[in-house]
């Protein structure tokens, strides 16, 4: 089971704790928002005297235009409001003349980020991460982060994760078609800000007697939102309904009957270190797991080199056989570089000869004597 997984994930890093430090519970996600929030009860007023349907003027484009928050949720009241929330917006939603005033209005712990895409990327979140690292500065001698982040492929990227490991925060993945079940944000945050941003732009909009707000107006909005929502609860109780408390002891009766779950059910999930397997369960499809990397901050440094002997052969060869293997490509171009790559690992590893393709064997550009070419069938 994909979730029991991840519950395994995040038990053995509550056993990995330094002594002293607590474990300090963050979830991140990304929520889309229209910069049209006018559809809803209450919003259109028909008059018994008007035979025709009665419509909103509001620029179409406008209802096509979407910001993405990029919001930050944690276990601790006193650092909620410190935690760094993130608004992207395109080139022409955040025009660049206008972007010197909106940073000046927004708040210290908002970044608005203006670019080509309203969507977030892996440059971006592993800058994301950053700064929730700086953010946490004064709190990193008492406490250990643990980012909960769903398996998408920005969060999954290699530089997002190596990030995550550079700042001392430790990453854990929600499975994919699992995140509406046991992500905070999904199932106890999004509904609630999205509501109260509903109810703040129809307010502005009666204050300002328009029916268009302005990007700041709008932002102003959004603000509010993040304030009284996201900054203004106490999120302890979703990390726990959602499995992510010592030993799922009490997860809430919603997950349990959507697991099809007893109690008795989730009192056996082990602490103990995920399997590969269980990796592969939790990051997207043909993903390579970086196993080692996310496992870096427990294990210990390797030992110096030493001349090659049996037992380092021996040893080199062990290694090989741990590391995990790489997903083949969809296409053919990047089929062939999955082919490339794996066989460079394990004549790296190895040293003694690799049986692959003469495509591959061109490729690598390998002394002759350390292929063994195979023939195409």
């Amino acid at each position: 089971m994909q979730v029991c997984a991840a519950w395994q994930w995040w038990n053995y890093l509550g056993t990995q704790l330094p002594v002293g430090k607590e474990v300090l519970k963050i979830n991140l996600d990304e929520t889309a928002i229209c910069l049209f929030q006018g559809d809803g009860k209450g919003t259109v007023f028909v008059s018994k005297k008007c035979s025709a349907e009665a419509i909103q003027n509001f620029p179409r484009h406008k209802r096509r235009c979407y910001l993405t928050h990029v919001a930050l949720i944690c276990d601790r009241t006193d650092i909620q409001p410190l935690l760094p929330q993130v608004i992207i917006a395109n080139e022409s939603t955040f025009p660049a003349g206008l972007m010197p005033a909106l940073r000046a209005s927004c708040p210290a712990n908002i970044h608005l980020i203006r670019q080509r895409s309203a969507w977030n990327n892996a440059d971006l979140c592993s800058r994301i991460v950053r700064w929730l690292r700086l953010a946490l500065a004064s709190f990193m001698p008492t406490l250990q982060p643990a980012l909960i982040l769903d398996a998408v492929r920005i969060h999954t990227a290699p530089q997002v994760l190596r990030a995550c490991i550079d700042c001392r925060i430790w990453p854990v993945l929600v499975p994919a078609k699992t995140t509406w079940l046991v992500q905070p944000l999904d199932t106890h945050a999004f509904l609630a800000f999205k509501a109260h941003l509903r109810q703040a732009y129809q307010q502005a909009r009666i204050a300002a007697a328009m029916a268009d707000l302005d990007i700041g107006r709008f932002l102003d909005c959004v603000y509010t939102s993040i304030r009284v929502v996201l900054q203004g609860r106490r999120w302890l109780r979703a990390f726990s309904d959602n499995g992510y408390a010592a030993g799922q002891s009490v997860v809430s009766e919603c997950v349990k009957r959507q697991l099809q779950v007893g109690d008795g059910d989730l009192v056996g999930i082990p602490m103990t270190r995920p399997t590969l397997e269980q990796l592969r369960s939790c990051f997207p499809r043909r993903s390579v797991i970086p196993s080692a990397l996310l496992w870096k901050p427990f294990d210990a440094p390797c030992a110096a080199a030493v001349p090659a002997s049996s037992s380092a052969a021996a040893g080199r060869k062990r290694a090989l056989e741990d590391a995990p293997l790489l997903k083949l490509g969809r296409t053919r171009g990047a089929h062939k570089a999955a082919q490339v790559a794996q066989a460079a690992v394990a004549s790296e590893a190895s040293g003694e000869a690799v049986s692959v393709s003469p495509l591959v064997a061109r490729a690598l550009k390998l002394p002759r004597a350390k292929v063994v070419v195979e023939e195409l069938s």
